[in-house]
């Protein structure tokens, strides 16, 4: 080949670089806006589901995490959602004999009311499972972000980024009627072969109290570690 048709191939060969490097999700460096954490953020973090447990099962007790048991946190959860019709519910004390053998205290059946069906098909929760009653609970919209900082280990990049949003209950949810400020903070990691970032924890509080949760703090001491 000549040097001019070598010299007139490198400008289109550039031209397609510059092409695939312009492509949505196309990232040649882990860059990130306010503008694109707040998508990122509101997409990972913008509802919440109570998920209800339907069919027979017992209260307490049990195997850690057993579908057959109820934690007494989900009994609690199952008694407000049928406050609000959106579940019934029956129940009865298990005799001492089985009590002592299980731990469980209570044999309890939840079914779903119509109101609860439609409140599930309304909701932003995923396709429904037959043996649970996913509803929105609230849903969290971001008004501000206030810091968004790079910290990096030898291999990997990061954000911390923190905010303000509102919290906004949903008809369903069990923390009354009016919208909540809050304060949030999240850390992102940049996944350099996708060239995407992904949430890895979050924290959430109502903005005039302390966080009562410490997930980013606990990962970046693990990554750093």
């Amino acid at each position: 080949m000549s040097n001019i048709a070598l010299y007139t191939a490198a400008p289109a060969r550039m031209a397609i670089i510059a092409i695939f490097l312009s492509l949505p999700g196309i990232t040649t460096a882990a860059t990130l806006s306010d503008a694109q954490a707040e998508e990122i953020l509101a997409k990972e973090n913008g509802h919440m589901c109570w998920v209800a447990m339907l069919g027979s099962r017992k209260v307490g007790g049990g195997p850690v995490e057993s579908p057959a048991y109820l934690s007494k946190a989900d009994y609690a959860g199952i008694k407000a959602l049928a406050q609000r019709d959106l579940v019934t519910f029956q129940e009865a004390d298990i005799p001492p004999s089985q009590m002592f053998l299980t731990g469980a205290t209570k044999q309890i059946d939840v079914r779903p009311t119509q109101k609860g069906l439609e409140a599930a098909k309304a909701s932003n929760c995923g396709p429904q499972q037959p043996d649970v009653l996913a509803i929105e609970i609230w849903t969290f919209r971001i008004e501000k972000i206030v810091a968004n900082e790079e910290t990096k280990t030898s291999v990997d990049t990061y954000r911390v980024v923190k905010g303000l949003g509102t919290q906004i209950p949903t008809p369903a949810s069990m923390n009354g009627p009016a919208p909540e400020k809050t304060k949030f903070m999240s850390l992102l990691k940049f996944d350099s072969f996708g060239g995407n970032w992904k949430q890895i924890a979050f924290d959430k509080q109502w903005a005039s109290r302390e966080f009562g949760t410490h997930n980013v703090e606990n990962a970046l001491a693990t990554i750093k570690r």
